[in-house]
């Protein structure tokens, strides 16, 4: 498919160097909820390229991004306001959470990203 970004056939998994970048809290949400299927059955994917950006999660069924902020990511950028927005474009919805709501209120964020997976599937089934 050709899209305004360039060619776009389907994400894919990216470098493991990135991997290895990851902030511990992305580690943490990783091992405590997002791997080996963990989250409603579904599969979400670790530092995944969707054109050209790498996004932290990616869950392909729903159409879901999860990207942890850091310091590196600053929602003030506009380059992220820009990612965001070419994300969303491309018909994918991205959950922003804090390295700081990760590393202390784990719960409500694995909550959140339960809660707004159930929304995406009901939305899936009216589409």
């Amino acid at each position: 498919m050709e899209t305004q970004f360039g060619s776009y056939t389907e994400s894919k998994p990216f470098a493991p160097e990135f991997i290895q970048e990851a902030g511990t809290e992305e580690d943490k949400l990783w091992l405590a909820a997002l791997n080996r299927n963990m989250m409603q059955g579904y599969q979400f994917n670790r530092q995944v390229s969707v054109c050209q950006y790498v996004v932290d999660f990616l869950c392909h069924k729903l159409n879901l991004i999860i990207e942890i902020d850091s310091t590196f990511h600053t929602l003030k950028s506009k380059s992220v306001h820009k990612k965001l927005d070419d994300l969303e474009m491309l018909g994918y919805l991205v959950l922003i959470f804090s390295e700081t709501d990760v590393a202390y209120h784990l719960d409500t964020v694995i909550d959140t990203i339960s809660h707004t997976m159930e929304l995406q599937v009901k939305r899936m089934v009216l589409n």
